[in-house]
């Protein structure tokens, strides 16, 4: 991006969705984990890579909104 690298535009979000990572530079990834990302993928991306972060995040997808409806958020 021209003027923000999305790790700098996920730490600007107040309530940032579930993200999943893509980059070519794995120095990057522990900023990731350090934002709460789902997974951090480094390209090329294999396919069984790809689905396994996707499912990841469904899973948490799941969980939160079981959580929400526990608790009443």
């Amino acid at each position: 991006m021209p003027y923000l690298t999305g790790l700098e535009f996920l730490e600007q979000l107040e309530n940032p969705p579930l993200c999943i990572l893509t980059t070519a530079y794995s120095e990057y990834a522990l900023e990731g984990y350090r934002l709460q990302v789902v997974d951090y993928l480094l390209k090329p991306i294999a396919f069984n890579r790809f689905y396994q972060a996707v499912n990841k995040a469904q899973q948490q997808f799941i969980v939160s909104e079981k959580m929400k409806k526990k608790f009443c958020f």
